[in-house]
């Protein structure tokens, strides 16, 4: 498919001069679909690395969350109704004495 090289507007095969812009095609045109090609292969690439980085850090975060989340099955708090770990003597929110 034939552009023009100075402004990129497709071109009917055997056109002289440019439609959009006026510049003489000398008959050079410029074909893209190489160049569009290798830049969606690219972006294609670098998307799946992006995906599968996203993914190792979301099943992180999940591990971190449920590593606190498993520490936090202790008792409530009496008075604000927080759970605390289970060896806390005082509430981590509230700081009121957690009864044994």
């Amino acid at each position: 498919m034939p552009f023009c090289a100075k402004c990129g507007e497709k071109l009917p095969g055997g056109t002289s001069f440019c439609s959009k812009c006026g510049a003489t095609t000398h008959r050079v045109t410029v074909d893209i679909s190489d160049s569009i090609d290798k830049a969606l292969r690219t972006a294609g690439k670098e998307m799946e690395v992006a995906f599968k980085t996203a993914g190792t850090e979301i099943e992180k975060a999940f591990a971190e969350l449920k590593d606190e989340l498993s520490e936090r099955h202790g008792q409530f708090c009496p008075n604000c109704g927080k759970r605390n770990p289970h060896d806390a003597r005082f509430c981590f929110a509230c700081g009121q004495e957690i009864p044994r």
